[in-house]
């Protein structure tokens, strides 16, 4: 032990290195002060002659006097390490250091977690960072490069908030507010934390010495902490843990359910994790506060939506809409493609027809037009499109007035080929977009391709809060240029296309896509191919796709033969001719019945399909399903 390291009075730095508090310390050195003494006392009275040395040895007396100091330091040790033991600490731990925070610095704790995100607090108000907001409550506040303001897109308007100042425009109008809502300085950009509160309800606890701000997750059940008496809190499941705070001192804890040897772990609103007796407390429920529920007036139709889109590809096409309609039943909405963005500026390339649209609401059809960013030339640059605020809203406008000339009952945006790194400009867009839907009271629809973790930037949680229909395209499993043969749209991608939406957005918003098409794949004989049961890989010398009805012309000129694949849910042809395989993954009455089954029983907004033309009539029955 080191106590038998020599008879010497330990340094402060050697006890801290062993682990013993201030006071513990004291008692230790006063108690080796007293046996120094004792010990010179001793060693005076022991100076004695040689005879009288020698005379006590011969008289055979035992030397007890010389264990004296050792069992005297022993039993000092002994006290010492019962003290240290048993009496608790009483120093306190340093909230500054515990935060590490700055001057104005504000440390910003979540779900009484403090995060390594600091604040700024600025005339008595707590600003967070820009970055921060978007992670953790809000990503509506949209930083405009144009204007140099935050745009934000409410229900009903759009409101713009400049830097470094105390009010909100919207239209001609100042709102004040009382405060700098968005500031921003050498550092960034900084959302006030009472915006947070008035604008969207997240309620928050502020303190001082140091500064720090504290939110809860909306919602959350929580065990809160009710104190017997004003126990210690402290570092660790020990009386030797440093005090972190005291039970009933007006501060909130937070019971995270886990014990230790009688102590029971908790979390203050603000962020100190520490230890109480467990028989010191008790706990009971708490839940956090509710955010502002935003309510957006929509458009969403009272029937499950049966959607079909019309390719139009010439101006001629729109004549002949009435032998594409004449087999069709039970749809309700067709979709012609007339519309892509034209320039930069973000006026828009029209092939719309006055006639067409009354001939197709005449026949009781609603029309939603699809606008599309498919075929724009080169030197158009859609990011820059979408990120200025002039041609942003410039597309918006062209829009609105389109179908205010033409009175369509909704419209369809169909931006497929939107990069991540403008993302967000593009939620903006459609977001600003829906405002002036809202208003016009027509419905606005967007198309999304499967959720999958590489294009998770289309963000369909947004869209399925401002929009009235989002719409996933469940076909293109396997498309022209891919590296494998396969089916257009299997079941299980179908089901999972559809349920990784209904993650994201309310069912009754959802409309799930099928294709009235498939695809013919000629792969080389010669090239080391397989086919595993769903899909071929080898040497693909062509993807063509075809209708239904042109798909059973090929099986029977060919002469493929056709099974039933349970692995896509649909039939298989397949045969090999001059040195070719040819394959269809057929999509006929049969499949596209268990497809549309799925989508019932999901119970989601409707269905769509492309393209019109290319099904075969007897289809459209299958579509009585949604309206029954």
């Amino acid at each position: 032990m080191f106590f038998l390291a020599g008879k010497r009075k330990f340094s402060d730095e050697e006890f801290d290195d062993i682990g013993f508090e201030d006071d513990d310390i004291e008692i230790i050195n006063a108690d080796m002060d007293a046996e120094d003494t004792e010990t010179e006392d001793t060693e005076t009275e022991d100076t004695e002659t040689e005879d009288e040395v020698n005379t006590k040895h011969n008289t055979g007396k035992p030397h007890s006097r010389k264990w004296l100091p050792v069992l005297l330091f022993f039993i000092i040790a002994a006290v010492c390490i019962l003290l240290y033991l048993f009496i608790p600490s009483n120093k306190k731990v340093a909230l500054t250091d515990y935060y590490g925070t700055g001057d104005n610095e504000a440390a910003i704790i979540y779900d009484h977690t403090v995060t390594e995100h600091k604040g700024i607090v600025v005339d008595g108000h707590y600003y967070i960072p820009a970055d921060v907001v978007k992670e953790l409550f809000t990503d509506k506040l949209y930083e405009d490069r144009d204007t140099d303001m935050v745009l934000y897109a409410k229900a009903d308007t759009v409101w713009q908030i400049p830097y470094n100042n105390t009010y909100i425009k919207e239209g001609e109008e100042n709102i004040e507010s009382g405060y700098v809502i968005i500031l921003k300085n050498a550092d960034g950009v900084y959302v006030c934390a009472d915006f947070l509160n008035d604008e969207f309800g997240y309620v928050y606890k502020a303190f001082e010495a140091p500064y720090r701000i504290a939110f809860e997750s909306p919602d959350v059940k929580y065990l809160k902490a009710a104190f017997k008496d004003s126990p210690k809190i402290r570092t660790k499941s020990s009386i030797k843990g440093h005090i972190i705070g005291t039970g009933g001192d007006g501060t909130d804890w937070f019971s995270t359910g886990k014990t230790d040897n009688g102590w029971m772990e908790i979390v203050s609103c603000d962020g100190r994790q520490g230890y109480v007796k467990k028989d010191a407390v008790t706990t009971e429920s708490y839940i956090s506060p509710s955010i502002r529920k935003f309510e957006y007036k929509s458009q969403v139709r009272n029937h499950k939506i049966v959607l079909a889109w019309d390719a139009i590809y010439d101006l001629k096409d729109n004549d002949s809409i009435p032998a594409r309609l004449e087999n069709v039943k039970n749809a309700n909405v067709i979709s012609p493609t007339w519309y892509k963005v034209k320039n930069n500026a973000g006026e828009l390339e029209s092939m719309a027809d006055v006639g067409y649209v009354a001939y197709v609401h005449n026949l009781g059809y609603e029309v939603w037009p699809l606008v599309s960013d498919f075929g724009m030339k080169e030197e158009i640059d859609e990011g820059s499109i979408l990120s200025s605020y002039e041609s942003r809203r410039a597309l918006i406008t062209n829009i609105m007035n389109e179908i205010k000339l033409y009175g369509y009952d909704g419209i369809n945006i169909d931006f497929e080929k939107i990069k991540a790194d403008y993302s967000g400009d593009y939620i903006q867009f459609i977001r600003e977009l829906s405002v002036e839907c809202r208003r016009a009271e027509v419905v606005l629809s967007v198309d999304n391709y499967p959720p999958y973790n590489f294009n998770r930037y289309y963000n369909r949680k947004a869209q399925g809060e401002c929009v009235d229909y989002v719409v996933v395209m469940c076909y293109d499993e396997h498309y022209n240029g891919g590296e494998k043969a396969g089916s257009t749209s299997s079941l299980k991608y179908l089901v999972n296309g559809m349920n990784g939406t209904l993650e994201e957005v309310d069912k009754k918003k959802v409309i799930v896509a099928v294709p009235f098409y498939t695809r013919l794949w000629q792969i080389d004989a010669s090239s080391e191919w397989n086919y595993d049961g769903t899909e071929t890989s080898g040497t693909i010398v062509s993807s063509t796709a075809c209708s239904m009805e042109k798909a059973q012309e090929i099986i029977k000129e060919y002469n493929l033969n056709v099974s039933w694949n349970e692995n896509t849910e649909q039939e298989f042809a397949e045969g090999t001719v001059g040195g070719y395989i040819y394959q269809i993954w057929l999509e006929t009455a049969a499949s596209l019945e268990i497809k549309l089954d799925e989508i019932i029983q999901a119970d989601i907004g409707g269905v769509a399909a492309w393209e019109l033309g290319f099904e075969q009539s007897e289809v459209w029955n299958l579509f009585k399903k949604f309206n029954s």
